[in-house]
Parts: C-alpha cells; structure tokens; sequence
C-alpha cells in the first residue's frame, strides 16, 4: 500500500472513529466509561502517525504502523468481546 493512502486512511478514520462512537454511546457511555474514551485515544494516535507520515515519510512510518497496528488490536478485543458476550446469552 503506498504511504499516502494509508495516511488518508488514517487522517479519515482518526476524525470519524471518535465522531461515530461518541454517536453511538452517548447515552450509554456512563455504563463503560473507559470504553468510551479508549475512540479518542484511537483517533489520536491515527492523527499523530499521519501527522509524522506528513512531516518525514521515513521516520513517520514506524508512528502510523503503530497506529494501525493499536487500531487493529482495539478491533481485535471489541469484536471478540461482543461475540464471547452474545454466546454467554
């Protein structure tokens, strides 16, 4: 993947994965809070690494494989979470 596209990426999805997820959970966020905030700190790492991609490719680079790397982890746990939760029904 060229660098450029996967800093759109995370320019994109660094502003609309808070932005959703604030969406989603706003009257809900009081049961989880930490789940709450956890968007927020996924959506500033995307922003920091595509800032440091923007800055200085080559030293930017392990910033955004980072990013990505926490945002699949994060995606990782929330999907498992739900479906080990929804089997225990």
């Amino acid at each position: 993947m060229l660098i450029s596209i996967s800093r759109y990426l995370a320019l994109v999805l660094g502003v609309l994965t808070p932005l959703a997820e604030t969406i989603r959970r706003w009257s809900t966020w009081r049961e989880d809070p930490p789940s709450f905030f956890d968007d927020y700190i996924l959506g500033a790492f995307l922003l920091f690494g595509a800032w440091r991609v923007g800055k200085d490719a080559k030293s930017g680079r392990p910033f955004l494989a980072a990013a990505w790397a926490f945002m699949c982890g994060m995606a990782y746990g929330s999907f498992f979470g739900q479906a080990a939760r929804r089997a225990a029904r």
